[in-house]
């Protein structure tokens, strides 16, 4: 385990982590989703929502849990027969 990483099972979280700088800010949602990537020098949100689901047999694969990391997040899903790490 990551001494600056902590785990959470996704049906617990409302949103997400928040990522920037100076120039630049991203938003995610509980599922590691793009939420929002807005720009300092102009002001100005491009890109709104971004969000991917994964199917397998065409049966969703649920997000189980999200890992928080100073520099990322990450979302395990697993279902289906399949596990996807986003």
């Amino acid at each position: 385990m990551d001494s600056l990483s902590y785990t959470y099972d996704v049906s617990k979280l409302w949103l997400g982590a928040h990522y920037g700088n100076l120039e630049i800010h991203a938003r995610t949602d509980a599922q590691s989703n793009l939420v929002g990537l807005w720009r300092a020098v102009d002001d100005q949100f491009y890109c709104g929502r971004m969000k991917f689901s994964f199917r397998n047999a065409n049966q969703l694969v649920p997000a189980q849990t999200t890992i928080f990391r100073p520099s990322n997040q990450t979302t395990i899903y697993n279902g289906a027969g399949v596990e996807v790490t986003k």
